[in-house]
């Protein structure tokens, strides 16, 4: 591809200034500020004060990568914070998230509490997959059916005090040969009819990333899924009734050895 260069001879700049005491200091000079660029002082053209009006409607998006652990929590303290922050008036928020493709959770509204729901049931949706997946990693040789009931069970206390119904958990266990190719050796949900077909190539509308398979040649990928029909607290012309979400995640079994469902030996 031909390069691309560019020049900025001029860039604008949003800056709030405040006192020792928090106030808002509204009569600056341009001589009162220093700007520098890699510490070469950069002249100022121009600075001017921008009041807002009181009744002006701002809208803000908040959009999520599917994070899992300590920083899916990190992110959610950061969103819950964001929006104590904010005024409650004149500021309308929406969320999405993205997983594959960008999905819209919750449209524009001020009602909070709506919002938290939303930013807390998709994260709690997160660590499910994540915390089941984690925990099958960690067999070695083999999981028994009582232990793997037992992990879907325990984790739903995550979506606590969110109801679990519509909550469908999946773990597979996926070869990986020399050249690259998957094969599913086993999957259990947690409920339902199982979406891989065991003997076949991973399949469906939520592949295995290309990197995750590239680290994975000869050796077994643990692929741990949670879809959830969450009912979002307000709906709109863009939100449907019923939402579903699903996060999936990969683990390598922490032995290095191939983990049988319920029966050993396996190959």
């Amino acid at each position: 591809m031909p390069g691309i260069s560019t020049n900025a001879d001029e860039v604008s700049l949003d800056l709030v200034v405040k006192d020792k005491k928090h106030n808002a200091i509204l009569d600056l000079k341009p001589e009162d500020i220093e700007v520098t660029d890699n510490g070469t002082p950069v002249k100022l053209t121009g600075l001017h004060l921008v009041k807002a009006d009181a009744g002006t409607s701002h809208m803000v998006t908040l959009l999520f990568d599917p994070f899992h652990g300590p920083t899916a929590k990190s992110v959610r303290v950061i969103a819950e914070k964001v929006l104590k922050v904010l005024p409650t008036n004149g500021y309308s928020f929406a969320v999405l998230d993205f997983t594959g493709r960008l999905r819209l959770l919750q449209g524009f509204t001020e009602d909070r509490k709506a919002l938290s729901q939303a930013i807390n049931v998709d994260q709690r949706v997160t660590n499910i997959s994540a915390t089941v997946g984690d925990l099958v990693a960690r067999e070695k040789n083999v999981i028994p059916a009582s232990d793997l009931t037992d992990y879907f069970q325990a984790s739903k206390a995550i979506l606590s005090p969110y109801t679990t119904s519509g909550l469908v958990q999946t773990v597979t266990l996926v070869s990986v040969d020399n050249s690259g190719v998957t094969n599913v050796r086993w999957t259990m949900p947690s409920s339902g009819t199982a979406t891989q077909i065991v003997g076949q190539p991973w399949a469906g509308l939520h592949p295995i990333p290309a990197s995750m398979i590239a680290i994975s040649h000869n050796n077994w990928i643990i692929v741990s899924e949670a879809s959830y029909a969450y009912k979002p607290a307000i709906a709109g012309p863009f939100v449907q009734s019923t939402m579903p979400l699903y996060h999936q995640t990969f683990y390598l079994p922490r032995f290095a050895s191939i983990i049988c469902y319920n029966t050993t030996p396996c190959t």
